[in-house]
Parts: structure tokens; sequence; C-alpha cells
């Protein structure tokens, strides 16, 4: 692994980047928040996070969405016109997704701050 990688900037923005997160979401704005506090804290930096919203109904889902946008370029937030399901959402930010490795988070996860940094490392 390359040491450039776990110590860059959070706010950089990584035209290539080496992982993935896929975060399907749908009207849990507390599940959220958590999620993307665990995904910001992650010491392994060269990432791409993936929202993809299923249409939720609950608007603080968009403002929550809104608020992590402007705190960390390297996320990409999607909203879906209609509820194309909880597969349908899974494979959508699956799809999405431009990194090396691939990574679903769900709204209910919580990984130690290392984890993606220890995964890359077994992987590379």
């Amino acid at each position: 692994m390359n040491e450039s990688n776990s110590s860059a900037s959070s706010a950089q923005t990584v035209s290539q980047p080496l992982v993935t997160i896929g975060l399907p979401v749908y009207n849990r704005p507390a599940g959220l928040r958590k999620v993307l506090d665990c995904i910001l804290e992650q010491t392994f930096t060269n990432l791409e996070i993936i929202i993809s919203d299923n249409c939720s109904s609950n608007q603080e889902i968009a403002s929550i969405i809104a608020e992590a946008k402007k705190k960390d370029d390297r996320i990409k937030a999607f909203r879906q016109p209609g509820n194309i399901g909880l597969e349908g959402n899974f494979n959508y930010v699956y799809a999405a997704s431009t990194g090396a490795y691939f990574m679903w988070m769900s709204d209910d996860d919580h990984f130690d701050a290392n984890y993606i940094e220890e995964c890359v490392k077994f992987l590379e």
C-alpha cells in the first residue's frame, strides 16, 4: 500500500480511488449520520463514497447528504426518482463505483477507524 494513500487529506479529490464505499440509504437519518461519521473517520482516505437515496420521504436525508458533501468532496450522491427496491439500490451504488475495490456499508454498520486500511493491506 502506498503510504500517501493513508495520510491524504480527507478533503482531497481522488481521481481514481482505490476503494469505493457503496452506501444505499432510505429514511433512516440517525443511522445515516452515524455511518457517515464512521466512513469519514477512516484512516485510509483513497476512497470514493457513493450514496444512493432510494427516494426517501424523510427530507432530513437530503439535508444530511448535502451537509456531508460540503465537508468531503469524495462523496457522490444520487437520489432515485422513485423507489427502486432494496436490491436495486444496492446494485445502483455498485454499478456507479470506480474503485479497484468495492465494499457496501449500510446505515447500521460501524467499523473501527482503521478497518478499511487493514482490509487494503491484506488485499494488496
